[in-house]
């Protein structure tokens, strides 16, 4: 079930997951204009996703959800399991090419 990463897949995530990081503390300590970083979270693991697979998304979200977690508490963890979730499931719906009914769809669901 579980695979083995590539050095490279995992300096990816690691890096992207670092980014996303830095945003959401953006969105977290910014008093105006720090939900506008909240946009740049989903592009980030559509990015990972699209580059690397599903797997090292979930596994940068974790990442990321850990060290929100311990830089911020839970303040930090209230919308960015969305977030990541939002732009994993961009990721990979842009991966497989589906179509826009369907995917508009199944987004707001």
């Amino acid at each position: 079930m579980f695979r083995s990463l590539k050095p490279i897949e995992i300096a990816e995530g690691a890096l992207l997951a670092d980014v996303a990081v830095i945003f959401q503390l953006l969105v977290v300590y910014l008093p105006a204009g720090g939900d506008f970083f909240r946009l740049l979270i989903f592009i980030v693991f559509a990015l990972l996703v699209l580059r690397r697979g599903l797997y090292v998304g979930i596994m940068a979200m974790f990442t990321a959800l850990f060290l929100i977690g311990v830089l911020t508490g839970l303040r930090g963890l209230f919308f960015l399991p969305l977030e990541a979730t939002g732009g994993l499931f961009l990721g990979v719906t842009m991966k497989r090419n589906m179509r826009h009914i369907p995917l508009i769809l199944l987004g707001t669901t």
